[in-house]
């Protein structure tokens, strides 16, 4: 029978630096393709946030009209006509003059817009498109909406923009 004169060496109780090398490697591997998918996801998700905002805030313009509240509590902002002026409807105006854009509820008195006394603003590196329609008003008594068209919300995230239509009847669809 031979003898072995290094018998420390057929032991393994461990990893090889080899062995450990390439487990380090693949879990970097794997762990880089987990960030930037997460990354991604969450640009994807800032955008839609910014979109379903909108479209809730202008199906809240459309609802009031419809029932025809001359009053209106939306997020603890209280919306009515001053004494003596009549109701005529709820809108949403968009602005891109300030930093970030935003959108803003109104109700129309005798002709003349009272906003809320806040805007909306729209989330960090999403905007408002050039060609997108500025004032959306729904009237009551006729239906329908004026200003009909598109609002485009655009992203600094290289994703597709987002359309939000609004057509002749006051329907609200994302495309």
């Amino acid at each position: 029978m031979i003898k072995l004169k290094f018998p420390h060496l057929t032991n393994k109780n461990g990893f090889t630096l080899i062995e450990l090398v390439v487990a380090f490697s693949i879990m970097a591997v794997l762990s880089t393709i987990g960030v930037v998918s997460f990354v991604s996801y969450s640009r994807t998700q800032t955008l839609q946030q910014a979109v379903n905002d909108l479209v809730t805030a202008l199906g809240t313009a459309k609802s009031m009209s419809v029932s025809q509240a001359t009053t209106s509590s939306v997020k603890n902002i209280s919306l009515k006509c001053p004494s003596g002026q009549s109701f005529g409807g709820y809108g949403i105006t968009t602005t891109t003059a300030t930093s970030p854009d935003s959108y803003t509820l109104y109700i129309m008195c005798s002709g003349a817009e009272v906003p809320a006394p806040t805007s909306t603003s729209l989330p960090k590196n999403v905007s408002f498109g050039s060609s997108t329609t500025t004032d959306v008003f729904f009237p009551i008594l006729i239906g329908g909406v004026v200003g009909r068209g598109n609002i485009i919300l655009n992203n600094s995230f290289g994703l597709p923009s987002k359309t939000i239509n609004i057509d002749s009847g006051g329907n609200i669809k994302i495309q």
